[in-house]
């Protein structure tokens, strides 16, 4: 069984071809500076590089049908038709109630369209990425494994804010959490690794770099994230301020005579 998992940034496509019966990687690719007349795009077949060129990529739907284009028409015989691929997998990133790892159906879809301003730099170029591939292969299984989907059982006094009860109850203002996938393995690795029982122990796991943040596990599950609303909460990270004062905007706006939008440009990419 042949599937492609997907990773998609805000200028990035990022895909793998495995081969699930032996767990075998059969070909990967990278496509930079999607949106850029000089994108660079690189393709893999078992680990040798085949394809290194720059060629015009406007949107993530050129960066899909390109990659499909290659599995299916190269020399290398990697695919023989689209229809061999069995599903296909996406990283995701925010579906609100419907996160976890569900089928990309029209109503996570239009999840994933009401809440992109939680995540703008991803959810909409995955959109966009979700959309060609439905195009391109009609009958083929899409799933989103949302990064929240490890945190869902987050008991309720560790996800609410202290803020009124409607914010919670009809704009789903809740601590998510993020970073679901490198979570769940560190921690199973772990309790794998130590002998631990797998009903009764405790592990923090740490996902650093420039993206970071920590999750407490008890028992099997996620009880408690430092990542919150948004992937910008919880540690400092890279370019993301972490928990700040709420009323340092405000100020901030007042004294530099910046919008509210200036400020939050600011926060997310000169933190």
């Amino acid at each position: 069984m042949k599937i492609i998992v997907c990773n998609i940034g805000s200028s990035s496509f990022k895909f793998q071809l495995l081969e699930m019966d032996s767990e075998t990687q059969l070909a990967r690719g990278y496509t930079e500076r999607v949106g850029k007349h000089d994108a660079l795009v690189t393709y893999w077949i078992h680990g040798v590089k085949a394809v290194e060129l720059q060629m015009p990529v406007p949107s993530h739907r050129e960066a899909v049908r390109h990659a499909l284009e290659f599995l299916s028409t190269s020399d290398s015989g990697i695919l023989d038709s689209l229809q061999s691929i069995a599903g296909i997998g996406f990283k995701t990133i925010q579906a609100g109630e419907k996160n976890g790892s569900v089928i990309l159906d029209d109503q996570v879809l239009q999840a994933m369209e009401y809440y992109k301003d939680l995540a703008p730099a991803h959810n909409p170029p995955y959109l966009t990425a979700i959309r060609m591939f439905r195009e391109l292969l009609p009958d083929t299984p899409l799933v989103g494994v949302f990064e929240p989907g490890f945190h869902t059982h987050v008991p309720l006094h560790a996800k609410v804010y202290g803020t009124p009860w409607d914010w919670v109850d009809t704009y789903h203002v809740v601590k998510y959490g993020y970073h679901g996938a490198s979570h769940q393995y560190v921690t199973a690795k772990t309790v794998q690794i130590l002998g631990l029982p797998p009903d009764h122990h405790r592990v923090i796991t740490c996902h650093l770099g420039g993206s970071s943040s920590i999750c407490a596990y008890q028992n099997g599950v996620s009880i408690d994230v430092s990542m919150g609303f948004t992937p910008q909460s919880g540690l400092i990270q890279g370019t993301r301020t972490g928990d700040i004062d709420p009323f340092v905007l405000p100020y901030i706006m007042n004294k530099k005579g910046i919008t509210l939008e200036q400020a939050l440009t600011e926060l997310v990419k000169n933190g």
